[in-house]
Parts: structure tokens; C-alpha cells; sequence
């Protein structure tokens, strides 16, 4: 038990010299008191005392004592909340007696423990309501999120309610290892096999060009089906336009097929996938996909521009091919076309030991050009810094070449990136980069940073710039075709590489937006996932404002129904969550009046009925039995659901933990305190009054 003072102690010299001088003024300099020498040397030292610990408030000192803290033990309860639980032939024993049950089930842990719920699935909310209708499942976010927020809680156990299904994040056991409690699992869903066609898989361009052909492969499975007949058919607006007859060759089969199609016209079209069996199935949300794809009139072209061949060239390539024109090129004999290049990506360019001229010449005739710089061990910086000002960069050191790791900067808006994909992208290999500095002449943003010997750092790996109306970006390193090679090894395909460099190019090949009223929208959203808009008004000057309404209509392309909404305030823009809505195409209109001005944006997104969730109905009850026996904890079926708190009764780690901290209360606070001062100037009144002073 301690007083501390947020002044030096020092300053109780002045304040004892306070409560003397004002003890002395009033009982020695004061000839006409009529107490007595006794009485009179009792009131000095009330007086003293009353006054030096007022004048010691203004100390601001705090009264610190240790204080013994207990936490009893906290059980997590998570609720698996996706669709797949209940798109079984048991669904209405999931919405009707299991509720009872799971209510049951609460209301016994919650008798002997605090409990905190949660439910997960497209997403983790606390206090969610169990309804059964979230379109993925990722175990990983739920870790993630409840490893945060109970950071050296006394967590005594999470239980998890689920299928065991899951189709989002990264593999739920490489998590789960290092969360410090244990897990209790119960097993929901079927586990009998049943007939099954299902669709598991499309492969498709989302974005395709006029007059070109493209192909749509669709992978399905057939389960119990041996010796019957698959039958595959695409349609596009409802009108099919292709079909194939697949045999069933065994009770676990599997297939493909592609579809190769004529894009021939233009605008947004609506894609639909089936498969159709003979057998007597009882599941058939699995058996359809819709998807939209938009063909444009034109595509845009790119020039790979590279010192000399490099396996990076054939990977970006790769990536490009079916979206833009691609033109390869080396310094050595390329010689500038007339061609309107939109992006023109230099590898190593500008080099050492070169004449780079006619190349800055180049750029600085196409103002608008967007530019992305590879850099590496062959680049010259000073060209660089020559060919734009947005971003200058300086070699540190002699040159050093480092191995640089990619991480994503969890402040980067500028285009998303899904959470899995950010894990992913934190496994692939090292960039070879020289080491440099780099300092901002004008705004610019780091989509991956690089993490050096381990350390993160704030260094751009893939960034980004404005220079006037060109955009430029950097990769500060080469051998990026050893994250194609990755990507594949690890994950089975080159998703998460081409999102990476697809929306690279894509952010590099949007013109800036001088338009004053801008809306920002995903361009897809899965059903039962909340849409939500972001926006922005400049007035005349540029400048970021928000003190007028903004408005927005919502059409659907098909049912002609549109909803209208109010765009909410934020600190300088707006923000609008416009909740769920039904599958299809829609187009939306954004509207305001600044002044005498009114401003409109327009744009459009697609809501898809993603089936994902029924592509595997069979429940994975293994996966939640790892789980447990990995963390210590059990794993119990919903039949045996009720039994979880007498489990949990005898499990010794669940006990309550006590800690010391300190704690803190200003002197002024304390009512003991006051009661003191108060006290004593109530004593001194009363015998100066008793005594005849008053």
C-alpha cells in the first residue's frame, strides 16, 4: 500500500510550509483567541493538518495498493452456422428438436460456468443467432479471432458444434495446435452415405473478349451410383448450349468435362451448370452452380519489355494471356510500335552498363502509360528514378542482393484479398531484391511487404504510386515464377498467384477516377453475404466532404425489384451495409446533390447461389476427433451432446486462477479520505464554538 504523486515529492515541502503558516496566522498571531495554552496547541495541529492535506490534493497524489484478482474459468461455445448441417434428409431435426437441445445444453454449462457463444462460418460473431445459413466454413477465422480476444483469459475449455466440413481457410489442425485450452468437439450432419451427383468444381474466366472462344470445366463426383448414367449440361441466359453423357464407373467416381464456348456478343450473361442422374437421390442443392462472366468488346494490351529471357517472363504470361494482348519483347532488338500499349512491364529495365534513353524518351511521350518495374540484380536505380518521380529509391549499402519474404500489409485498401489467400502468400519462397531505400515523392501504398531475416518490415515488396495520371508499380525483387511453382505444390493450383498479379495488373490498368462521387463494391458476393458499399463525394476543390445525403437504388437485372437506401455518415465519407440479398445480376445508381450540383455513379455486382457448401454433405467427424484429441479435449456425438458438462465438471485444467495487479485510485476519490478532512474541520468548529470562538 503505496501513495505515488504525479509531481516531484518535493513539493510536500511547500505544502507542510502552507498548513503551518496558515496554523500560525490563526492561533499565534492571534492575540484575542480565548483558549487556553492546552486547547490552543490542539486546534494548531487540527488546523495544520486539515489544511496541508488539502493543499496536498493538489499533489494529484493516487493511493496504489495490490489487489488479489480471481478468474473463474471461461467455457467458448461455437456453433457451426453453415448450411451444410441441415441440406441432409435430417434438416427439420436441426431447426426443431436440436435447438431444444443445444438451449438445453447451455443452460446446464451456464449453470456451472460463465459462458461466451459464438457462431462462425462466413464469418465469427458473438452472440449469433443459429440459423443455419452462412455459405462457407472456416475454422481458421474462428481460431484466429478467439486466440485475440482471449489473449491470457482463463479460458477453461472451447466446445465446438459442427459437421466438420469445411471449405475456407487453411487446415484446421495447424491452428488448432496452438490454441492454450482444449477443445471439446460435438459431431453434427450425416454420416451415411447416400446417392449423390454433385458439382464440385468450375473453372471458368470470369472476364472474356468478343469473337473468342473459352473454355468452362466442370468437375463433379458421383457417389453410389455405379453403372448409371451422368449426365453434364451448360446453359447460358436458359438456353443450353452443350450436354454430355457421362458412365459412372465405380461407387466413388469423379470426372471432368470441358466446355469450350463462343463468346458472341457482348455484356453480362448468367452461366448454368447441372448434373442430372438416374439414381434415387435426396440431396439436390449440390446438383446445380450458377455463375456470370463478362464479355468485352476489347482487350487491352501489355508489353513484357525485358532485359533478357527469364522464367518470370512465361509466369506473368501465364497469367495475362486470357485477359489481355501480350507482347514479349527484348531491349535489345524491340523497337517502339504505334500499338496503344496500356501497361508496359519492365523486367530489370532500365539495365546497367545500357543506353536507357530512348527508353525514358518512350515514357515520357505516353503520360497515361502505366508502368510496372521487376527490379532487380541488372537494374539501374538511377534510371528508375529517372523514368518517375512518384517513387525515387537509393541502393544501400554495395549493392547487397537480399532474400526478401513476401507478407501482406494489413493496411492496404487499394484492392482485397481473401484471409486464406494472405496465409497462403506467407508460405511462398523468397524474392531475390536488391536492398534499397525508398522515399515517397506523392501518395502510394504497399499491397506486400518484406520480411527480412525474419523481421517484417515496412519495406514495399509489391507497391504502388500516382504520378500525375500514370500509375506505376514496383516489385522489388525477381523470381516471381517460384510462387507460380509454389502455389501449385502447396495448394493444387495457381489461384492465389494469379489473384495477386491479375489484380496487380488490373489496379495498375484503371484510369484515376476524377469523378466526384465514388462508390467502391466487390463485384460478387455469395448469397446470404452482406453487401456493402463504401463511397466518397469531393467538392470543386477536391476535397473529401460528407455533409449532404447520398442515395442509392438497387434494381435486380431480371425482376426489375429495386431497393432503396441511405448511405451513413463516416468521419469524411459514407459507408452502407445493404444487407442480404436474392441470387441474380443487379445494377445500382448512386445520387446526391452538392450545391446546385447533382452527382451520379453507376455500377453493378452479382449475388451467386453458391452451392459450396453442398459439394460434400457427408460429415467429416474425424476432423473434429483430431481436434480434440490434438488440443486434450473430447469428442462426443449429438446424441451424447448433453453429457459435455459433466465432462467438463471433471476436467482438473478447469480451474479459477488468481493474479496481483496493481491498482490505482486518486487520493480525491477515496471517501475515507474526504471522511478525514471533513472530520477534523468539523472537530476544530465544534471546539472553537464549545470554547466560545463563534
Amino acid at each position: 500500500m503505496n501513495i505515488i504523486f504525479e509531481m516531484s515529492a518535493w513539493l510536500l515541502v511547500p505544502v507542510l510550509i502552507t498548513g503551518l503558516a496558515y496554523a500560525v496566522l490563526l492561533y499565534y498571531r492571534n492575540a484575542r483567541t480565548p483558549f487556553s495554552k492546552q486547547l490552543q496547541l490542539l486546534l494548531f495541529v487540527i488546523r495544520f493538518v486539515v489544511v496541508s492535506l488539502i493543499a496536498f490534493l493538489l499533489l494529484n497524489p493516487y493511493f496504489m495498493q495490490n489487489v488479489k484478482v480471481v478468474e473463474n474459468p471461461v467455457i467458448l461455445l461455437a456453433h457451426d452456422n453453415s448450411s451444410s448441417i441441415v441440406l441432409g434428409r435430417d434438416s427439420s431435426y436441426y431447426f426443431n428438436e436440436y435447438l431444444l437441445r443445444f438451449d438445453s445444453l447451455k443452460n446446464m454449462i451456464g449453470d456451472k460456468f460463465q459462458i461466451e457463444q459464438y457462431t462462425f462460418g462466413q464469418s465469427v460473431t458473438k452472440k449469433g443467432e443459429v440459423d443455419f445459413s452462412d455459405q462457407r466454413t472456416d475454422f481458421s477465422s474462428l481460431f484466429r479471432e478467439l486466440s485475440t480476444s482471449y489473449f491470457r483469459r482463463n479460458v477453461g475449455a472451447l466446445i465446438i458444434l459442427s459437421d466438420g466440413i469445411f471449405n475456407a481457410g487453411i487446415q484446421p489442425e495447424l491452428q488448432a495446435g496452438n490454441l492454450p485450452f482444449p477443445v471439446y468437439t460435438v459431431g453434427l450432419g450425416d454420416t451415411i452415405v447416400h446417392p449423390d451427383f454433385s458439382i464440385t468444381d468450375i473453372r471458368y474466366n470470369r472476364l472474356i473478349y468478343n469473337k473468342s472462344d473459352f473454355p468452362v470445366e466442370v468437375n463433379f463426383r458421383a457417389v453410389e451410383a455405379m453403372g448409371e448414367q451422368a449426365i453434364i449440361r451448360l446453359s447460358a441466359d436458359g438456353v443450353i448450349i452443350g450436354e454430355k453423357v457421362i458412365p459412372v464407373q465405380s461407387s466413388r467416381f469423379s470426372g471432368s468435362h470441358s466446355f469450350i464456348v463462343s463468346a458472341s456478343e457482348s455484356g453480362r450473361k448468367k452461366m448454368t451448370v447441372e448434373i442430372l442422374g438416374q439414381g434415387d437421390e435426396i440431396v439436390l442443392v449440390n446438383n446445380k452452380r450458377e455463375f456470370y462472366i463478362e464479355i468485352l468488346n476489347q482487350k487491352q494490351q501489355i508489353l513484357l519489355l525485358a532485359k533478357a529471357p527469364h522464367p518470370d517472363l512465361a509466369a506473368l504470361k501465364a497469367v495475362f494471356a486470357d485477359y489481355y494482348e501480350i507482347t514479349t519483347e527484348f531491349i535489345q532488338t524491340w523497337k517502339p510500335q504505334e500499338k496503344q500499349y496500356s501497361l508496359i512491364i519492365l523486367h530489370e529495365l532500365p539495365a546497367e552498363g545500357m543506353n536507357n534513353s530512348f527508353l525514358i524518351d518512350f515514357l515520357a511521350k505516353k503520360e497515361d502509360l502505366a508502368v510496372l518495374f521487376i527490379i532487380g540484380g541488372q537494374t539501374e536505380i538511377n534510371g528508375v528514378n529517372q523514368m518517375q518521380k512518384a517513387i525515387q529509391l537509393r541502393n544501400i549499402g554495395q549493392k547487397s542482393m537480399i532474400d526478401v519474404l513476401p507478407v501482406a500489409n494489413a493496411s492496404f485498401t487499394s484492392f482485397t484479398t481473401e484471409t486464406f489467400q494472405k496465409e497462403r502468400i506467407r508460405r511462398f519462397p523468397a524474392l531475390l531484391s536488391p536492398l534499397l531505400e525508398f522515399t515517397s515523392a506523392s501518395s502510394n501504398t504497399s499491397f506486400l511487404n518484406q520480411r527480412i531475416r525474419g523481421v517484417e518490415t515496412n519495406y514495399p515488396l509489391i507497391g504502388f504510386a500516382e504520378e500525375g495520371i500514370r500509375r506505376v508499380g514496383f516489385i522489388s525483387g525477381t523470381g516471381i515464377w517460384r510462387w507460380r511453382l509454389a502455389d501449385f505444390s502447396q495448394n493444387g493450383n495457381h489461384e492465389t498467384f494469379n489473384d495477386i498479379f491479375g489484380k496487380t495488373a488490373n489496379y495498375l490498368l484503371v484510369k484515376r477516377d476524377n469523378r466526384r462521387l465514388r462508390l467502391f463494391a466487390e463485384a460478387e458476393f455469395l448469397l446470404n453475404e452482406e453487401i456493402r458499399f463504401r463511397a466518397e463525394l469531393y467538392n470543386p476543390s477536391l476535397e473529401l466532404v460528407n455533409d449532404t445525403d447520398v442515395k442509392l437504388t438497387v434494381t435486380n437485372t431480371e425482376s426489375e425489384i429495386s431497393y432503396d437506401y441511405l448511405f451513413s455518415r463516416t468521419e469524411n465519407a459514407y459507408q452502407l451495409n445493404a444487407g442480404r440479398l436474392p441470387a441474380g445480376a443487379y445494377n445500382y445508381i448512386a445520387e446526391t446533390q452538392l450545391g446546385s450540383e447533382n452527382l451520379r455513379f453507376e455500377g453493378s455486382f452479382v449475388v451467386i447461389e453458391s452451392s459450396i457448401e453442398g459439394q460434400t454433405l457427408l460429415a467429416d467427424h474425424d476432423l473434429l476427433f483430431r481436434l480434440s484429441r490434438l488440443t486434450g479435449g473430447k469428442f462426443v456425438t449429438k446424441e451424447n451432446m448433453l453429457e459435455l458438462p459433466n465432462l467438463l465438471k471433471t476436467d482438473q485444467n478447469l480451474t479459477s486462477t488468481s493474479s496481483i495487479t496493481r491498482k490505482f485510485e486518486p487520493l480525491a476519490g477515496l471517501a475515507w479520505f474526504l471522511g478525514l478532512v471533513i472530520l477534523l474541520a468539523t472537530a476544530e468548529w465544534l471546539l472553537r464554538k464549545t470554547f466560545g470562538s463563534y
